[in-house]
C-alpha cells in the first residue's frame, strides 16, 4: 500500500511502499541509480515488532514525506499507530513524533542525534525500540495521521512538520507547527489561523505553503513563518478531495489534481486538474 516515487537529486530516486496493515506494517524503499540505469532493492527500513507501554506488540508507520535537504540528505517523520487493545478506547492509537535521516539515499538512518540506528544493508531496521520520540504526543491526543506532512527549508535546512492533535489539556484539536533547528532541536508552534484534516506544506524560496483541499494558506520568511495568509480558490473546488503539484511555484503556477466527493461510498466521481495562476 501508499507506493510513491521520491526524487533525491542527479536524476535518483526511491520509490516507497508499505507491507502490511495499519497497526502491523513496515516500510520498504528501492532506490534507482541513473548513471546505471538500475535498482537496487533496499528492503525493509522499519520493524513492526517492540514494546510500548510495556507491552510487547506490532504497529504500522505512518510517514510525512521524504524530504531532500540540500545537502543530499532525506529526512523522514513519522507516527506509530498501535494495534489496537483490548481496553482502549482509541481507534486508531496514533501517537509520538519520531524521526530519522539518511546520508547516502536510505540505505543507513540515524536518530535526533546522528546515532546509527539502522544500517538496511546488515538487516538492521528502525523500530520503536531503538528510535526516541523527539516530541511526546500520547495516543490521548489523538495525533492525525492524515494531517501529518513536512518539508525542508531549502535556506536553513530546518525540517517542519505539520501535525493535527488536541491541544495540551484539552479535547480540542489544532494544527502543530513543529520545527528541528539544524543542530536537532525541536520547537513548536500552535496554528490559530486555520485548521484542517488534511493537510501538506510545501517551500517555495521564502513562503511556506499550507495546502488544503479547496484552500492555500502562505507564511513568510520575514515574520519568522508565524503568521498566515489565506489564497482563496475558486468554488469549484469546494467538496472535493485535492492533491496539489508545486512544480512550477517559480512561475506562479499551481496545478491542482481534483476529485469531487461521491454522494455515496464507492461510486464514480469526475476527476479534474486546474490551473491556477498565483496574482503578484
Amino acid at each position: 500500500t501508499y507506493p510513491s516515487f521520491i526524487s533525491i537529486g542527479s536524476g535518483n530516486m526511491l520509490i516507497y511502499w508499505r507491507i502490511g496493515s495499519a497497526s502491523s506494517g513496515e516500510m520498504n524503499l528501492g532506490h534507482y541509480d541513473s548513471n546505471t540505469h538500475e535498482w537496487s532493492f533496499i528492503g525493509l527500513i522499519s520493524s513492526k515488532y517492540g514494546v510500548y507501554k510495556g507491552i510487547k506488540g506490532t504497529r504500522g508507520p505512518y510517514h510525512a514525506g521524504f524530504q531532500l535537504d540540500s545537502k543530499g540528505n532525506i529526512h523522514l517523520a513519522w507516527l506509530w499507530r498501535e494495534f489496537p487493545q483490548k481496553d482502549s478506547k482509541y481507534i486508531f492509537g496514533n501517537h509520538g513524533l519520531f524521526y530519522a535521516y539518511s546520508e547516502d539515499g536510505g540505505f543507513t538512518w540515524l536518530d535526533n542525534d546522528g546515532k546509527k540506528v539502522a544500517d538496511t544493508l546488515q538487516g538492521e531496521k528502525i523500530s520503536i525500540d531503538n528510535v526516541d520520540k523527539v516530541v511526546n504526543i500520547p495516543i490521548e491526543m489523538e495525533p492525525s495521521n492524515s494531517s501529518h506532512s513536512s518539508a525542508v527549508d531549502p535556506k536553513t535546512g530546518e525540517f517542519h512538520e505539520m501535525l493535527r492533535h488536541y491541544k495540551s489539556g484539552t479535547n480540542k484539536n489544532a494544527l502543530h507547527h513543529y520545527i528541528r533547528s539544524s543542530d536537532g532541536e525541536w520547537a513548536v508552534r500552535v496554528v490559530d489561523d486555520f485548521d484542517s484534516e488534511r493537510i501538506s506544506i510545501f517551500f517555495a524560496d521564502d513562503l511556506l505553503y499550507a495546502l488544503l483541499d479547496s484552500c492555500i494558506y502562505v507564511s513568510f520568511r520575514g515574520k519568522s513563518f508565524n503568521d498566515w495568509e489565506r489564497i482563496d480558490l475558486p468554488d469549484v473546488l469546494l467538496n472535493r478531495i485535492s492533491c496539489y503539484d508545486m512544480s512550477r511555484i517559480k512561475e506562479g503556477i499551481i496545478s491542482v489534481f481534483s476529485q469531487k466527493k461521491p454522494a455515496k461510498r464507492g461510486e464514480p466521481t469526475l476527476v479534474e486538474v486546474f490551473d491556477f495562476l498565483l496574482a503578484p
